[in-house]
């Protein structure tokens, strides 16, 4: 197959049977673009030469010139007019060579890249928001092919595009006819693009943070000399979470650490950071927001709104660490304090520890020196309050003495007159109670004589020997023949026994029956 080329304003467009020759023309600078398997070479004059004598010895030619002067746009109208009907393959054909007639050389085209997937090539698609709906946007795919690929990585280093970057591509444009769909090949990014865009972006947060007076907001903040309970808002399992831990851990801090897993790069990071602050602000002294760094468009969530006023909005003093050597984002420049690192952080609060710790000591050489000072007085002053004691002790020893000593015979004296008195009352106590006894004892025994001829009065053995008996039923003495009836049962009680007796008969007392 030969070989063919045509020339753009800036560059050189080979085609055909490329492939056995693709070492001479990379040697040209040419960049390979696999959706029409075409090389594109930097235009000179003399790779032009190089190009045209190649093509020749290769049974090609050059083709018409593909510039826009040639190809005027005027001609578009009549190509949209045409009545002719065409299948679906004619019209991409056509499609396709109006694309080709009015983008003949690449072009660069901004937008922000989006669902980024790199396998062998790297697909994704430039979009860009709609004024009327944020939540749409327009899109449009985009490809480099794995030649192109290796060498933007070469030149740009691996990171050279992020999700949801803005960036700007140079890319030629085709459609892919297979589905009917405008497809950009690109030939390099221009990622440095998206960073200032980024830049400026995060100048305008700023300024508005200053006019709103919320800047030095959490900076006024005082952070405790002692943050026993410290949160720490980081990925889960990330070298930034172990190098903090791991860095307290060795120096000894006695503090609690409050560890809330938090995504720290992608969307999620907009929601999560500041709900994780809003949960551990709660609970702890102090926060820390740490991340093991990373490139400008890694870092790039720390810069924007709803972090920065998640941190100026909050109750306690934040740490960040974000990661940054160069630069600060806006979450650094708003927080109490900026560290560079996790280790580093962890090192300031460790310093605070000390710093009190170094505090306190002071205090408690003063302390010592003022109470050894005031002992010391207080020493003199026990001295000369001893010797001053000592001697009125003395004094007042001598005249209690002498007090006690005539308290002493006034209560002899008391004591021989009361125990005299008492005698007294004793001797005629005694007599008292002795009369009285005498007097108790014999009324007692005059009611004993009575109770004695009572009981002896009521005593049935004088009676049950002479014949005489008591008759009972179950309940009570019976006393009259109205408390019997024929036929019960009473009980009589006999001198030596009780009788068990049924009634047959009874009689009144003026012989009369009754049969009650």
């Amino acid at each position: 197959m030969p070989v063919y080329f045509r020339r753009l304003e800036q560059h050189i467009i080979i085609f055909g049977d490329t492939y056995q020759h693709r070492t001479i023309i990379k040697g040209w600078g040419g960049r390979f673009n696999g959706s029409d398997k075409s090389w594109y070479i930097p235009y000179s004059d003399i790779i032009l030469d190089k190009v045209r004598e190649f093509t020749t010895s290769n049974g090609g030619c050059q083709l018409p010139d593909a510039s826009p002067k040639t190809a005027p746009i005027e001609k578009q109208p009549e190509v949209a007019a045409t009545t002719d009907n065409l299948t679906v393959s004619s019209l991409l054909a056509k499609i396709d060579g109006l694309i080709r007639v009015n983008f003949p050389q690449s072009i660069w085209v901004i937008g922000e890249a989006q669902n980024i997937s790199h396998k062998t090539h790297m697909y994704f698609q430039l979009a860009e928001q709609k004024d009327d709906d944020s939540r749409r946007a327009i899109t449009v795919d985009a490809v480099i092919w794995r030649s192109q690929l290796q060498d933007i990585i070469t030149q740009r280093g691996k990171d050279f595009i992020q999700e949801g970057l803005k960036v700007r591509c140079l890319c030629a444009v085709q459609i892919y006819r297979d589905r009917g769909a405008i497809s950009l090949h690109v030939l390099d990014v221009d990622s440095s693009y998206g960073l200032g865009q980024l830049a400026l972006e995060r100048e305008k947060l700023l300024r508005k943070i200053r006019q709103e007076g919320l800047e030095k907001k959490n900076k006024l903040l005082k952070i405790p000399r002692f943050p026993l309970r410290i949160g720490l808002i980081t990925a889960d399992g990330s070298r930034a979470c172990s190098d903090f831990c791991h860095q307290l851990e060795a120096l000894a801090v006695p503090a609690q650490i409050y560890f809330l897993p938090t995504p720290m790069q992608g969307e999620e990071t907009l929601t999560a950071v500041p709900r994780a602050i809003e949960a551990l602000q709660q609970t702890c002294d102090l926060l820390v927001l740490t991340r093991g760094g990373g490139s400008a468009s890694d870092l790039r969530w720390f810069d924007m709104a709803e972090i920065a006023y998640a941190i100026v909005h909050a109750s306690v003093p934040i740490v960040a660490a974000i990661g940054h050597h160069d630069d600060l984002c806006v979450s650094e420049e708003v927080c109490c304090m900026r560290q560079k690192t996790p280790t580093a952080a962890a090192d300031y609060i460790a310093e605070l520890f000390n710093n009190t710790y170094s505090l306190l000591q002071e205090y408690a050489d003063e302390m010592t020196a003022l109470l050894q000072r005031r002992l010391q007085l207080a020493k003199d002053a026990y001295s000369a309050a001893q010797e001053n004691l000592f001697a009125s002790a003395t004094v007042c020893i001598q005249h209690f003495q002498r007090a006690i000593l005539q308290h002493s015979n006034n209560l002899t004296q008391c004591a021989l007159d009361y125990r005299s008195s008492h005698n007294r009352r004793l001797l005629n106590l005694a007599a008292t109670m002795s009369k009285a006894s005498e007097s108790f004892l014999l009324n007692k025994v005059q009611q004993l004589h009575a109770h004695e001829k009572t009981l002896m009065r009521y005593d049935p053995r004088p009676w049950l020997e002479r014949g005489w008996t008591r008759l009972y039923d179950q309940h009570q003495t019976i006393k009259s023949i109205t408390q019997v009836q024929v036929g019960s049962e009473a009980k009589a009680v006999l001198q030596d026994g009780k009788l068990t007796l049924q009634i047959n008969k009874i009689e009144a007392s003026d012989g009369k029956k009754s049969n009650l």
